[in-house]
């Protein structure tokens, strides 16, 4: 790893690595100040992200992972693409995440892995994560009681969490 977006923050080793994005809205702000924010930008056809083309220029990644998950959430595909179109080098290969699901989970690992040349260590990542699963499914059979379990991904305006 060379670099990380400004999120990235796990594992603890990566948290000296160079910044590779910003949001062009504060995130310490109000629940309804960042949803006002972010839909200002939106409505004026802004990327809620900045890709900082120098830094991506210094450090010379050679494989940048993204999302098209969700234009809100990180730095887009789109985006990315536009940045590498505009300044880098085109030998860049990008892997986007698009999982929507656990099966969506595994098949990102698989495609990251095999990015990086490492398609056994790819699947033997999603082989010890679908047992952990299995494990935890097989545990929690037993409990006789269920929680009644919401899943909210943003207070003000109150959004139920929907890609996950």
């Amino acid at each position: 790893m060379v670099g990380r977006s400004h999120e990235c923050d796990f594992p603890l080793s990566i948290r000296n690595l160079p910044i590779c994005t910003k949001a062009r809205i504060s995130s310490s702000a109000k629940s309804d100040d960042i949803d006002r924010n972010v839909k200002t930008l939106l409505s004026a056809a802004l990327s809620i992200y900045e890709v900082d083309v120098t830094r991506l220029e210094e450090i010379k990644p050679d494989l940048i992972l993204t999302q098209d998950q969700c234009e809100v959430c990180a730095v887009s595909r789109t985006e990315v693409e536009a940045t590498l179109t505009e300044t880098l080098s085109q030998s860049n290969r990008i892997v986007s995440l698009t999982a929507s699901d656990v099966t969506g989970i595994w098949d990102d690992i698989k495609r990251t892995a095999e990015a990086m040349g490492a398609i056994a260590s790819g699947v033997e990542i999603v082989r010890r994560l679908s047992q952990r699963i299995d494990d935890l499914k097989t545990e929690t059979s037993k409990i006789e009681w269920r929680p009644k379990v919401a899943c909210i991904e943003w207070t003000s305006p109150l959004m139920i969490a929907g890609n996950w």
